[in-house]
C-alpha cells in the first residue's frame, strides 16, 4: 500500500493532532460512514489493530504460526 502524504497528515502528527475516529459503521462501495452519521468517500481503509498482535485467527490453519504463536513467514509471505 502506498499513502501519499501532501503534508498535512505529517503536520497533524508533528502536532499530536491526527484525524482519529472511532470504528465506521458501514462500507458501501467507495463511502464510508461513521458512528456519528458522517459519510465520505475513501480511497482506502487500513484496519490496525495495536501494538500487540493478535493472530489467534490464524491458529487453525495448520503450519501458519510457530510453537510460541507468531506466523511462520520468510520476508513477509507465509510458509503455510
Amino acid at each position: 500500500m502506498t499513502v501519499i502524504d501532501d503534508g498535512r497528515y505529517r503536520a497533524a502528527l508533528a502536532a499530536d493532532r491526527p484525524d482519529r475516529r472511532a470504528m465506521l459503521v458501514r462500507v458501501d462501495g467507495p463511502v464510508v460512514t461513521w458512528a456519528d452519521g458522517t459519510a465520505e468517500e475513501m480511497d482506502t481503509i487500513a484496519l490496525a489493530t495495536g501494538h500487540r498482535p493478535d493472530l489467534g485467527h490464524l491458529a487453525p490453519l495448520p503450519g501458519a504460526l510457530d510453537g510460541a504463536g507468531r506466523p511462520r513467514h520468510r520476508n513477509g509471505t507465509s510458509l503455510a
